[in-house]
Parts: structure tokens; sequence; C-alpha cells
């Protein structure tokens, strides 16, 4: 299939340390890798088993929480790489959140950046981002920013040609077109 075989193609370039080192792709937040505690890559969770109190969804996490619970500094959360954002906006389930679409080696993909300030956001109209542009903050925990969230940056990739924006999925074979972000870093 097309999409497996994007995904290996994309996993055999940029796997492991040849992410950062040969293509330059910017950690989304400062210690992305080390904050992510909580919900990994593929994670089942139901409300009960969740690692997160007052957590209400059920599913294979499509993404990677990285924590910042305890910070009360302003977080900037930066594109990993050039791109096009085609998502701006707030949304049940992300609160303010931004998808960017890059294609690197002929594989396009979105990358998803959930819990952010909306406030903070690129002016209106920004289409193109460069890597390490920063592209908003993370809100603050609890808030409408966060759709009532703690505050962490939900972050996916996800390899295709349309847009999937879901935090998780009801099959584990749903996730075959996610990429373990943890695999970059």
């Amino acid at each position: 299939e097309l999409q497996a075989e994007a995904y290996n193609n994309f996993l055999r370039f940029f796997g492991g340390e040849n992410a950062q080192k040969d293509f330059g792709l910017i950690e989304p937040v400062a210690g992305f890798k080390q904050n992510i505690t909580k919900k990994s890559f593929g994670l089942f969770i139901t409300p009960e088993t969740s690692p997160v109190e007052h957590d209400k969804f059920t599913g294979y996490h499509t993404g990677v929480d990285s924590e910042f619970v305890d910070s009360h500094e302003e977080i900037p959360v930066r594109a990993i790489a050039d791109g096009t954002v085609l998502v701006s906006t707030w949304t049940i389930g992300y609160g303010g959140v931004v998808v960017i679409r890059h294609v690197i080696e002929n594989v396009p993909l979105f990358a998803l950046y959930g819990h952010l300030d909306k406030a903070s956001f690129l002016p209106a109209g920004t289409t193109q981002v460069k890597a390490g542009q920063q592209i908003g903050i993370l809100g603050d925990g609890h808030s409408e920013e966060t759709d009532g969230a703690r505050k962490h940056l939900h972050f996916s990739i996800y390899i295709g040609e349309k847009l999937d924006m879901r935090g998780y999925v009801t099959a584990q074979e749903e996730l075959a077109n996610w990429l373990n972000p943890t695999d970059l870093y």
C-alpha cells in the first residue's frame, strides 16, 4: 500500500538522529521528548484507565503529550520544518490547534500542535512558516485555551494526502498512518 510504503520510506530517511542532524527538524517545544511522561503514542486509554485526571476520551492515542503542568511560564511552540499552515483555530478537544503540512522527500505529512493559546497564533492569513518559527504558545492548563485540559502539547504527525485531526482512534490498525513523533527525536 502507498501509505505503508511512504511511512517506511519516511522512517528510513528520517528516523532517529537523522531527523535533526541531517534535515534540521526542530523540536516543537523545548524539552519535547523528556516531557513525554503520561501519554505516549498508541497508548489505549479510557476515562477510567487514563494516566491523567478527568480525561473524557477513549481510544488509541495518535500522538504524544509533552507535559508542562507545573510551568507558569510561556512555552513557545515552533514549526518542526518549513511548511504551509492549513488549520489555525479553536476546536473541541484541543482548544487552540495549528496544523502545518510539510512535504519531505516527496512524503506529504501533517504536523498537529494541540492545546495552544489561540490569541498567540500567527497573524490571520499567514500561510507559510519556516523551520523553528514560533507558531504560538501553550495554553494555560484547565482553561478555554486548552479546552479544559492540563498544560501540555499534544503533537501528532499524520502521513497522507488528506488531513486527519483525531487525537484518538478506535482500532489499533487506524494508527497505521500516524507516525510516532519520538521516532524523529
